[in-house]
């Protein structure tokens, strides 16, 4: 996919400007302009002016888009938008059958054109001191919507690097001046409702790619894992290593964005729901003090509220990514604040989570189509739950319910590997290694092994040596570990 062009074909409004009024003329007249067109311009009060318009309006429809996003005023760049978003609405509700044979000529065009708005969006908009708090919500949550037309090619040139050699999007992260600077930059004490939304609308992007995978919206933006993760953490000012981030300040706003979830899920935009995960996850990374205030607050019931709206199915869904955007954020909530001493694992269990993880797998076999999945879905709200609580003490009814239940779409996920990241290790290979291992143990060491029957233990090992297989496949690394990256 080509970049925005530099130069649209009939010029940017700054490079007509600088023309004299005769140079214009004779533009005009090479574009192919009606003679009495251009006469007319010509006889006007603001000849110069007018045919700086003619020439504008002869711009394809992206190019006028472009230009609106990169050099228009406030009123032009929303009405943009509003070009933009009905385009990529107008396609994103189309199903594969409804688009027919020309349907996928006519996705590509959105795409292209979404392709070719991340740029001036980023560049001009969000990374602009000028941007409202206000407008730049709203380019990030378009943003998002375009993402979810195709994950793929429109993160994937938001991944790509800008002329200074840095990740596009993580340039919204460190301009200075900006909308998301100022809310950064804001006494904790300040930070209210608006800073939760401006927070969770700049993250709902993120969660696109997770669905989807890094490994094929890095390929497309032309960056490699190795560069992106560390930037990331460089630009990102809710890591822990930032200079702005002690390890109590983020407690008021993630606060602030778990009581949007709770209370606003039903009137935000998805995209700010989808957000709030994000920023959770990233505003608990690290910091044990922070999780445990999250986890009081409410985060396991907000958790169960959200994910009890959606069928096991729809949990899986690249389209509906609420789910995925909660696990991201409780997933890093019991891994914070089980640092802090707190006790999770009964929760948990009282909450249904095994029951949830099950299902999560069922689902992922019923759909038989792990390209159409939720890949961090899967692996959180499967794998992730039940790693976390089979290695636990309360794990032999644990072990006998995956046994009973969750034979089947276990095998199917050893067959079916979920993969985000492979360069990174980011795969359902080692959590499924790690499951079969402590069933395994599991039956092993206990004192009542009589109850397994004996036809089980060919499928019982042959799990675990497929999951062992799996992980030396995906990883190909030997006994050699790199760190994996948390999202």
């Amino acid at each position: 996919m080509s970049n925005v062009a530099s130069v649209p074909p009939m010029g940017s409004r700054a490079e007509l400007e600088a023309m004299r009024l005769m140079a214009l003329h004779e533009r005009c007249v090479g574009a192919g302009l009606a003679t009495a067109t251009i006469e007319d311009a010509m006889d006007s009060d603001t000849p110069k002016q007018a045919l700086i318009g003619l020439l504008l309006d002869q711009r394809p429809a992206s190019d006028k888009l472009v230009a609106a996003l990169a050099e228009g005023d406030a009123q032009e760049r929303e009405a943009a938008y509003l070009s933009i978003e009905h385009t990529v609405r107008a396609e994103t509700s189309l199903s594969a059958r409804d688009r027919g044979g020309s349907g996928g000529g006519e996705k590509s065009q959105a795409v292209a054109l979404a392709v070719t708005c991340v740029q001036p969006i980023i560049e001009k908009v969000l990374c602009s001191p000028a941007t409202a708090e206000e407008e730049a919500r709203r380019a990030a949550l378009l943003l998002y919507e375009m993402c979810k037309l195709d994950t793929t090619a429109v993160a994937g040139e938001m991944c790509r690097k800008n002329s200074d050699g840095i990740v596009r999007w993580h340039t919204t992260m460190t301009a200075p001046g900006t909308a998301f600077a100022k809310m950064i930059a804001k006494d904790a004490s300040t930070w209210t409702r608006d800073d939760a939304i401006t927070a969770s609308a700049h993250c709902a992007v993120w969660v696109t790619m997770w669905t989807t995978g890094t490994t094929d919206v890095f390929a497309a933006g032309g960056v490699g894992s190795m560069d992106w993760f560390p930037g990331l953490l460089a630009a990102c000012p809710y890591m822990p290593m930032s200079p702005q981030a002690a390890d109590d300040r983020f407690i008021p706003l993630a606060l602030l964005v778990l009581d949007l979830v709770r209370r606003e899920i039903d009137s935000q935009p998805e995209g700010i729901t989808v957000g709030a995960g994000q920023a959770l996850c990233w505003m608990q990374m690290g910091r044990p003090q922070l999780g445990k205030a999250v986890y009081e607050a409410g985060m396991l019931g907000v958790f169960q509220g959200t994910i009890q709206r959606f069928s096991p199915m729809e949990r899986i869904s690249r389209e509906l990514m609420i789910p995925t955007a909660m696990i991201i954020a409780f997933r890093e909530t019991v891994e914070s604040a089980s640092g802090a001493g707190v006790e999770l694992v009964q929760p948990l269990l009282d909450a249904g989570a095994v029951d949830i993880s099950i299902s999560t797998l069922t689902a992922y076999q019923t759909l038989g189509r792990p390209e159409a999945a939720s890949k961090l879905g899967v692996l959180y709200l499967g794998l992730w739950v039940l790693g976390t609580l089979v290695k636990s003490p309360q794990a032999k009814p644990i072990v006998a319910k995956l046994r009973s239940a969750g034979v089947d779409c276990f095998r199917y996920i050893l067959d079916h590997p979920v993969v985000i990241g492979a360069d990174v290790e980011m795969t359902s290979a080692d959590p499924a290694m790690e499951i079969a291992s402590v069933v395994r143990d599991a039956l092993t060491h206990s004192h009542t092994r009589t109850v397994v029957p004996f036809f089980c233990w060919p499928l019982i090992l042959w799990m675990i040596d497929k999951a062992e297989h799996r992980c030396m496949y995906m990883s190909g690394l030997g006994p050699r570990r790199r760190q994996r990256p948390r999202v």
